[in-house]
C-alpha cells in the first residue's frame, strides 16, 4: 500500500507539477540503477545486515525518536549545506556514509525481535517526520500556504498511530524450581 501511494504521488507530481521532463535516457539510466540497487540488496544486504552487531538492549522510544529527527536534520544539512558552503563533494559524502552507518548501528539493536521493539522503530520514523514536522511550519512562516495544515494533521497522525503501537514486550523472568531443605 505505502509503495502504491508513492508512486502515486510521483506519477502526479512529474506529470501535473512539474515542468522537468527528463529524456528516455535519463529515465533508462534510472531504472538501470534501480534495478543494480535492487540486485544488490537482494545479493549483500542480509549477510552485511547480520555482521552488524546487536549485543546490546535498545535503548527508549525517546533515544530513537531524538535519532530519527538529528539523521534527517543532519542529512539535511549535510546534503544541503554542504555543497552550498563549497565543501568538497567527497567530504560530504563520506560525512553522510558515518551519519548512516551510525543511525544502521541503532537500529539494528531492534532487528532481533521486531515486535519487541516496535515503539523504538516507531519512534526513529516518527522522529524523522518530526523534522518535517518543525520544516512545515518554518515553511509556513515563510509565505507557503498550507504547510503549518500539513504539519499539524501529520503531528495528530503520529500521535494517534505511536498509542496504537504495541507496548514492547518484557520477557518475563525464568521460573526456578523452589529448593526446600531435607528432611
Amino acid at each position: 500500500m505505502s509503495i502504491a501511494l508513492l508512486a502515486g504521488a510521483t506519477v502526479f507530481i512529474n506529470i501535473l507539477l512539474t515542468p522537468y521532463r527528463p529524456s528516455v535516457w535519463h529515465l533508462l539510466g534510472a531504472a538501470a540503477a534501480v534495478a543494480f540497487l535492487v540486485w544488490a540488496a537482494k545479493k549483500y544486504a542480509g549477510p552485511l545486515w547480520a555482521r552488524l552487531p546487536s549485543r546490546k538492549d535498545p535503548q527508549s522510544p525517546r533515544v530513537y525518536a531524538l535519532a530519527g529527527f538529528g539523521f534527517l536534520m543532519g542529512s539535511f544539512l549535510l546534503y544541503g549545506g554542504g555543497p552550498f558552503f563549497g565543501v568538497i563533494p567527497a567530504i560530504t559524502i563520506l560525512e553522510g556514509a558515518a551519519v548512516l552507518v551510525g543511525v544502521m548501528l541503532l537500529v539494528r539493536r531492534t532487528s532481533d525481535d521486531p515486535a519487541r521493539w516496535a515503539r523504538q522503530r516507531f519512534a526513529f520514523v516518527a522522529g524523522a517526520t518530526g523534522f518535517l514536522i518543525v520544516l512545515a511550519a518554518f515553511l509556513e512562516l515563510a509565505g507557503w500556504r498550507g504547510m503549518g495544515v500539513v504539519g499539524a494533521a501529520f503531528a495528530f497522525l503520529l500521535i494517534r498511530w505511536y498509542r496504537r503501537a504495541p507496548a514492547a514486550i518484557i520477557p518475563e523472568p525464568p521460573l526456578v524450581a523452589a529448593s526446600f531443605p531435607g528432611p
